[in-house]
């Protein structure tokens, strides 16, 4: 799955959970189960309109924008704030502890200190679930680990001082940005509950990790040991380690976007803030193509919400890239079910991606010295082979004619390497144009009895940048005379 998907996947799931949950949000659950029974479609009542989302999806996309717009030049708290005060003034429901910032925000020099001085805050009340419904942004935003969680803990601190509400955002994009990489959801999460335990404080105006509560800790650690009865015993998920606890069970327990959302939204409850925490772990693992059509036919603003989520991707790619300067963003094609082909794999993100989009195989067409030093390129085949991912190195001459022998080297690779449904292969050169063209057009033609002309007419349509030289067409054309 590529990185795309499971990006888009992300902010559209959390905004179709919200939705679907949103007609349960407060009821308790025999009462949901009398009215709805088991809620499945996007449905209204007197205050939502079928597929219209909360307050989760609204302040998320708040964060979103304060993201980009920081990523151009801005103050992304201040656009943050800017953006959930536009949208309170309109808004059907505001939390409590939120509402409490908002009030502050006349008697205080900032968010931060607004935040700090709510009543909630001052009775050490201030753990709700208000700044972890909206924290997905963050995780989907920044690949790397430190300025994730430093603009995590900003972003909770803006209207929740708490040290529970801050470590559960913490804790949250951690686990996230592992799904992002593909890695299992059940490995992933208990790397990042391992990884939250030594968290520091990333800023001042944050609350910090500590005190936290006694038991916080060991009722995250026992969340893979409960059963689906045990969640929410109050009825409601207010309290943010709650709603982490019921979304991460969820997500864990059912093996389907769409499971995993029927069953935690019809807990009711706080079922839209529910829905929207397991919805945008869920939408990472399960990619936007898992998410009901039904259900995204019906979101509000869908096509507001697509442009944000791409928008997103296109920063996280950009600031993979920034990391190793002058380095294209890592993007490809897929040809078939099987079979991809692009550019170059350069550095470990690179390989993750492939990883994460169920590469088993990879085909090298370049010379060594393409990606030997200077040249990026050595990381990526190092971290192929600590994946285990299978790697064939046929060398090709740059802008040369591939030989007979190459062609029968890697026809004979792919047959057994596609010969199992499960594999899925990389192709690649340096810029995956000519070699690669050339290459995977000629095996085309000698699978599905055409010419090299037709495969490469058929295979553009995937792949239109393909553009094997005339002398790699020529060497093709002579291998599949003999063939």
């Amino acid at each position: 799955m590529q990185l795309q998907s499971r990006i888009e996947g992300a902010f559209l799931g959390l905004a179709v959970g919200d939705a679907l949950g949103a007609p349960l949000e407060f009821l308790p659950p025999v009462v949901a189960q009398q009215r709805f029974g088991t809620l499945t479609e996007m449905v209204g009542n007197s205050i939502w309109d079928p597929g219209e989302w909360t307050d989760d999806t609204a302040m998320t996309l708040g964060v979103a924008r304060g993201i980009l717009a920081g990523a151009n030049g801005g103050d992304e708290i201040e656009v943050t704030g800017a953006e959930f005060l536009k949208w309170s003034t309109t808004a059907k429901d505001v939390g409590s502890t939120i509402t409490a910032t908002f009030r502050n925000l006349d008697s205080y020099d900032d968010w931060f200190d607004a935040a700090r001085n709510t009543p909630q805050a001052m009775r050490g009340e201030a753990g709700g679930n208000g700044s972890l419904m909206r924290i997905l942004p963050v995780a989907l935003a920044f690949p790397n680990r430190d300025e994730m969680l430093h603009h995590s803990a900003l972003h909770s601190a803006m209207t929740h001082h708490d040290s529970q509400a801050e470590v559960c955002c913490a804790l949250y994009c951690l686990w996230v940005s592992r799904l992002l990489n593909g890695e299992g959801k059940r490995e992933a999460w208990r790397a990042a509950l391992n990884e939250a335990k030594n968290l520091k404080r990333y800023d001042e105006r944050t609350a910090g990790p500590e005190p936290l509560p006694d038991e916080f800790w060991p009722r995250l650690e026992d969340i893979e040991n409960l059963k689906f009865e045990q969640l929410q015993p109050s009825g409601y998920a207010g309290y943010v380690v709650e709603c982490l606890e019921a979304a991460v069970w969820c997500v864990l327990n059912f093996d389907s976007y769409e499971e995993t959302i029927v069953k935690i939204v019809n807990l009711a409850g706080e079922a839209d803030t529910l829905g929207a925490v397991a919805g945008g772990a869920a939408g990472t693992i399960y990619g936007l193509e898992a998410i009901p059509k039904r259900w995204l036919d019906a979101l509000y603003e869908r096509e507001e919400l697509a442009k944000v989520g791409y928008s997103l991707f296109a920063l996280r790619e950009h600031k993979r890239a920034y990391s190793k300067p002058g380095l294209p963003p890592f993007l490809f094609d897929w040809l078939d079910s099987q079979m991809a082909a692009g550019r170059n794999p350069l550095t470990t993100y690179d390989a993750l991606q492939l990883q994460a989009a169920g590469i088993t195989h990879v085909l090298d067409l370049r010379e060594s010295h393409e990606w030997s030093p200077p040249h990026y390129g050595s990381e990526a085949v190092e971290t192929f082979e600590k994946l285990g991912i299978t790697r064939l190195h046929q060398p090709i001459v740059d802008t040369y004619e591939p030989t007979n022998g190459d062609f029968d080297a890697i026809a004979l690779w792919l047959e057994k390497a596609l010969s199992d449904p499960k594999n899925k292969v990389y192709v690649h050169c340096r810029a995956g144009m000519e070699r690669t063209a050339s290459i995977l057009c000629a095996i085309f033609a000698r699978q599905h009895g055409t010419s090299f002309e037709e495969a490469l007419t058929i295979l553009r349509r995937k792949r239109p940048i393909f553009a094997p030289l005339p002398g790699q067409i020529r060497a093709a054309k002579a291998w599949l005379a003999i063939t």
